[in-house]
């Protein structure tokens, strides 16, 4: 017989028997196989960088053409392609190689003259409307140093379908950025060369910048980034002038461009102009170059007992004597300011010739004009300022740059892609070096 503690003793072997049978199934019973750990979506590789096979371009104008034929090769788009140039809007000076790189596609558009201003090319993606566009080229400067542009990093993102392509362009040596302006805008360097060059001056109209070295004058295309022309200098290339050469584009609204040249060192001078579809020289020059409009109430002789030139009315009284000369606009009509050898400004209305009091009491390197503002070079390290003329004749100086680099040899002014541009000649340590600065109205 089984008690009633024996009967509870078995009940409990009994139960724990059957939990360890249990127990022991669910251990036997095989294993489903655990599913996969999530994965983060994975983006689709960029690109490979590309390398242009042509030896390294030496200015930002020369990268572009480099640019374009490579792209040109290998976008499988025509030239009727609605292209879109961009770059970091804290890179400015990479505008010239897209600018450069643009002409290959006539009906190509710099974002900057859209009003669309962007820091990377997606922020300018987004504002782009696809139906307008074919693709957006994109500028990544890549940077030496914070005043040292080493080349850039060219891509193309296409709107629709086709392929991204990528090409770093590496410059032959880096191109230095110089600070400069109040603006935040820095001068950049278009080209340098050992040759010395003595003065340069900017058709606008043809875009295309001209400059005099002792042996010879040169006519530089800036869009395709090499010499188009050049004349030899008459005379001993050795003998020290009293003055720089002149070399100044001399034309009124509705006249052909001239451009003008004098050669201090010989006493003599030309005219070049457009002769069937090239430049030539037209005629001889005796004097400063002045345009048509000057000429009629002006004349400015060599004199060679002065090395200068001397300002006469149309009576023939002197108003001085000069080396270069500027004309503003400005409330009282023109104005002359014109600058002798000794760095001194003098100045005059155009209409009276009365005399006015110079912008600057200090010794200027270099003038030029532009519109209404005469912009000039002063101090050491050189600064450049700009000055404006207001109706009670006094000068404002609304502008000036952060100090240059370098010594400045000349300064001459002029619209380039309807952007107002100083060219600055600059006297560098590797040669004589062209620079240009973006200026605001």
């Amino acid at each position: 017989m089984i008690d009633g503690s024996t009967s509870s003793i078995l009940r409990i072997c009994i139960g724990a028997a059957v939990l360890g049978m249990f127990l022991l199934g669910l251990a036997c019973a095989p294993r489903q196989p655990a599913p996969p750990p999530e994965l983060p979506p994975q983006e689709p590789p960029e690109p490979p960088v590309a390398e242009p096979m042509e030896p390294p371009p030496k200015s930002l104008i020369e990268a572009g053409k480099i640019s374009g034929r490579w792209f040109t090769a290998r976008m499988g788009r025509g030239a009727d392609a609605r292209l879109a140039f961009g770059w970091p809007k804290g890179a400015p000076s990479l505008k010239y190689m897209a600018r450069s790189m643009s002409e290959a596609w006539p009906s190509a558009v710099l974002l900057s003259e859209i009003g669309i201003r962007a820091q990377d090319y997606m922020e300018a993606w987004m504002q782009l409307d696809p139906e307008f566009f074919d693709g957006l080229v994109w500028f990544t400067p890549e940077q030496e140093s914070d005043h040292a542009l080493a080349g850039a990093l060219v891509s193309f993102h296409p709107t629709g379908s086709g392929e991204e392509l990528r090409l770093r362009v590496t410059m032959e040596n880096p191109i230095r950025l110089t600070d400069g302006g109040r603006s935040g805008m820095r001068p950049v360097r278009l080209l340098q060369t050992p040759e010395s060059i003595e003065t340069i001056a900017w058709n606008e109209e043809f875009e295309e910048l001209w400059w005099a070295s002792p042996s010879r004058i040169v006519r530089y295309s800036l869009s395709e980034g090499r010499e188009k022309q050049g004349w030899s200098r008459t005379g001993p290339s050795t003998r020290q002038a009293p003055i720089p050469p002149v070399l100044r584009v001399a034309s009124d609204p509705g006249s052909p461009v001239r451009v003008g040249f004098f050669d201090p060192v010989t006493g003599t001078g030309a005219w070049y102009g457009r002769s069937g579809g090239r430049w030539a020289k037209l005629q001889e020059l005796v004097g400063f170059p002045l345009t048509p409009r000057e000429a009629r109430f002006l004349s400015a002789p060599w004199d060679p007992s002065f090395g200068e030139f001397r300002l006469l009315d149309y009576q023939s009284y002197a108003l001085g004597d000069f080396r270069s000369m500027e004309r503003i606009a400005s409330p009282l009509g023109s104005i002359l300011i014109l600058d002798n050898r000794f760095g001194n400004l003098l100045c005059f209305t155009g209409n009276t010739l009365d005399p006015l009091i110079p912008p600057v009491d200090d010794r200027v390197a270099a003038t030029a004009a532009l519109g209404d503002r005469l912009f000039v070079v002063t101090g050491n390290p050189p600064v450049i300022r700009a000055f404006n003329l207001t109706v009670d004749r006094a000068w404002i100086n609304p502008w000036q740059s952060k100090p240059l680099s370098a010594p400045v040899k000349d300064l001459t002014a002029g619209a380039m892609g309807g952007l107002d541009t100083l060219f600055l000649l600059l006297e560098e340590e590797g040669g004589d070096a062209v620079h240009t600065l973006e200026v605001a109205r």
